[in-house]
């Protein structure tokens, strides 16, 4: 329980960073409808076309509209993107199987105490036949950067009511998410203009790139991708 009321916080403190800017400083009002969905749907992924790991060109997400989104056909509302950790998926932010976190009961909670205004929230998916694609751009494990920035962000501002600017989108991550969060917000600021990192990994690259991290030998060992399957770890 105290380990969901810490996400529970860290989420919040996030959803106050990404409205604390002028374009979001009003108040936060309580929603005016009672209903809000989640929606679990597959997108087209172009950018992972031809990938060496025959990893599927069309990729699972969620979607959460707030309550307001159904009372009002004209509104358009900002956007926060969710990145999981290694091997992980999308349905960990909404399975209660990360510390018990659930994405639309939080964000209705949140929503319908005023502390933070609504939004679309859209939970991606990293999870590759490696156990996690840390959302980079790769020729053997597919452009799974660009699967973010370009195919899902084009995706979500074509079939629902974003507020399709920079200002108004934010990205957040867990472990590997974490990563893929502060590494895509750095590399595109012309998407994003909030970012929050839950215990990324790899943000100290050096030694786990040299001979002094045990697992290359490991690595190097291995003479099959299904070896991996034992042990992904």
């Amino acid at each position: 329980m105290i380990a969901r009321r810490s996400l529970n916080a860290a989420i919040c403190f996030l959803l106050f960073i990404f409205f604390a800017s002028s374009t979001f400083s009003q108040q936060a009002a309580p929603a005016t409808s009672t209903t809000s969905k989640l929606l679990e749907l597959k997108i087209p992924a172009p950018s992972l076309k031809g990938n060496l790991l025959g990893d599927a060109t069309e990729q699972p997400i969620y979607v959460y509209l707030p309550p307001g989104y159904q009372s009002s056909t004209t509104k358009r509302f900002p956007t926060l993107y969710l990145l999981h950790g290694f091997i992980s998926t999308s349905k960990v932010w909404v399975d209660g199987s990360y510390q018990g976190f659930n994405i639309q009961s939080s964000m209705d909670e949140l929503i319908k105490t005023g502390r933070v205004r609504e939004m679309i929230v859209v939970v991606a998916n990293g999870f590759n036949a490696y156990g996690g694609s840390f959302y980079t751009n790769s020729p053997v494990t597919g452009n799974w950067e660009d699967f973010i920035v370009r195919d899902l962000i084009s995706n979500i501002d074509a079939n629902y009511r974003t507020i399709a600017h920079p200002e108004s989108r934010g990205i957040a991550g867990h472990s590997m998410g974490g990563y893929g969060a502060m590494m895509l917000a750095m590399k595109h600021p012309e998407l994003f203009s909030a970012v929050y990192a839950l215990s990324p990994c790899c943000m100290v690259m050096e030694n786990d790139m040299s001979e002094a991290n045990a697992a290359w030998p490991h690595i190097l060992s291995l003479t099959s991708r299904d070896q991996l399957k034992e042990q992904p770890q």
